[in-house]
């Protein structure tokens, strides 16, 4: 019995199953070839990060206590131990409520820690202090148990101050003496800089595990992302400076790289973290930032700690170069650096 072959239908499933095994091998492997390539890019930068805002980190109110008598006569405040610039309102707010014709004198405990500066606090509101506890002084603490017995004698009740709102001139120049107005970064250096302010307080422990040659998985993953986006930084040790000013390789991997070029007998001092770069003259360069220099594909920079006299000049010389030539092809930049003390950490 002969067996009918259709070799063209052969041929076709001969070409399917190639083009099939083809298909998966040229899949797999340009997608190892993407890995490789791409792996640790990114065209996110560190440059604008933003803290989520938890409710730790809003400055707390904490509540103040003014105990007075049946008659509502006060005889003793307790405030925070800890000053702020709204707590401090609130306190001259509740001396100022306890002290209607002004004529008690105020009496601090010795527990009190910002003495000095709660005697000034009143004087704005003019009310008399005094050095001596009489009968008459309304008692001003920071513990509870000072006043404990003054409270079972006086039969003296609690009464909780609500927030209050500041009104007065003379304590308004007061706080801000004590409690500076922070201005906010107004160019895009400021407030990139500001910014990397915020990523360094947040993770400038991760930075160092890094270093130290820990892996990113032992890393917290809430903090994973932000290392993996883009920052150009340098490494200052004992012996050298390495910098990195790369606009498209992680964070992660530009430390990675870093480690090698460190020797066993070197010892790493600061991590310098670098804002984008704001390209300038000679006449509009800032003497208190950076100063990076590119000239076709070569690259020098000055940090703000290396500014001289002529830091043109200087950085021209960094790559080898006549301090004194000049050409349309030389790029001339300004950053601003945030600086973490690797010992500190």
């Amino acid at each position: 019995m002969l067996l009918y072959v259709n070799k063209k239908e052969e041929r076709r499933k001969k070409i399917k199953l190639f083009t099939l095994i083809f298909s998966i091998i040229f899949f797999i492997l340009s997608n190892a070839c993407y890995l490789i390539l791409y792996l640790h890019k990114t065209d996110q930068t560190l440059t604008s990060y933003t803290q989520i805002k938890q409710s730790s980190d809003i400055t707390p109110y904490t509540p103040i206590t003014i105990y007075q008598t049946a008659s509502s006569e006060t005889k003793a405040i307790v405030i925070p131990k800890k000053l702020n610039k709204i707590n401090t309102i609130n306190i001259a707010s509740a001396l100022k409520l306890s002290n209607i014709n002004n004529a008690i004198p105020l009496y601090f405990t010795e527990d009190v820690e910002n003495k000095d500066f709660l005697q000034k606090l009143a004087k704005t509101q003019n009310l008399i202090t005094s050095h001596i506890k009489t009968a008459q002084s309304v008692i001003i603490t920071t513990d509870l148990k000072t006043i404990l017995p003054l409270i079972y004698e006086k039969k003296l009740y609690p009464k909780t101050l609500t927030k209050q709102t500041l009104t007065n001139k003379n304590l308004s120049i007061l706080l801000d003496s004590k409690f500076p107005p922070i201005s906010a970064p107004k160019t895009t250096l400021e407030k990139e800089k500001y910014a990397l302010e915020i990523f360094a307080n947040t993770h400038s422990k991760e930075l160092k595990q890094l270093l130290n040659k820990q892996n990113l998985t032992q890393i917290p993953f809430k903090k994973q992302d932000a290392l993996l986006k883009n920052l150009s930084l340098c490494i200052q040790t004992t012996q050298q400076t390495i910098c990195d000013t790369t606009t498209s390789s992680s964070l992660i991997n530009k430390i990675s790289k870093f480690i090698p070029k460190i020797a066993l007998d070197d010892t790493i001092q600061k991590i310098i973290l670098l804002t984008s770069f704001e390209e300038i003259t000679p006449k509009n360069f800032n003497k208190s930032n950076g100063l990076l220099f590119r000239f076709e594909k070569r690259e020098a920079l000055l940090l703000p700690t290396e500014i001289t006299e002529t830091p043109f000049q200087t950085v021209k010389q960094k790559l080898g170069i006549n301090p004194n030539h000049s050409n349309k092809l030389m790029k001339f930049y300004q950053f601003k650096t945030v600086e973490i003390n690797y010992n500190d950490i």
